[in-house]
């Protein structure tokens, strides 16, 4: 006859296991079980940290990709937003310039249209030069139609309003 006692240290009254077979075997083979489980819930345990760090690595790779992509394009907005600068730049600098020199070419040109209205006026000269000079005339009404068409569009470049 076989016992053990199943409830060593406890405050209630002793409990055995009695049996006619040797117990030895048995807690051997319950031992190895332990283990096995221990070992199979090990395996388990280790199983999902792996699969989950494959998931999570799969999910977050359209996020990194989503990072990279916002970093380029932000770069790109930062090039075309200075290049759009130094264009606006470069636009208010040759409309400036066009200004300036509209200003500049229609206070030679309307005393060069004065001294000519003034020659025709006079008397003495042979038909050809007041044929001459009327034909200089008119190019100085041309000229300074196409003065005041660059000081249109240099205005109209600046947004302001011809009255």
């Amino acid at each position: 006859l076989f016992y053990k006692r199943l409830n060593p240290g406890s405050l209630f009254p002793a409990a055995y296991e009695i049996c006619v077979y040797p117990l030895a075997y048995a807690m051997a083979q319950l031992n190895r079980l332990r283990w096995q489980i221990g070992g199979a819930g090990a395996l388990l345990l280790l199983g999902g940290f792996v699969a989950s760090h494959v998931v999570a690595l799969r999910f977050s790779a359209p996020v990194k990709k989503l990072a990279l992509d916002s970093e380029e394009n932000r770069a790109q907005r930062k090039r075309a937003e200075a290049a759009l600068a130094s264009t606006t730049q470069e636009l208010e600098r040759s409309t400036r310039y066009s200004a300036d020199a509209s200003h500049q070419l229609k206070s030679p040109v309307t005393v060069l249209r004065v001294g000519l209205e003034t020659l025709l006026t006079r008397e003495g000269f042979k038909p050809e030069v007041y044929e001459e000079l009327s034909t200089l005339l008119h190019q100085t009404h041309r000229l300074t139609g196409v003065i005041d068409d660059l000081l249109l569009l240099s205005r109209m470049d600046a947004g302001h309003r011809f009255a």
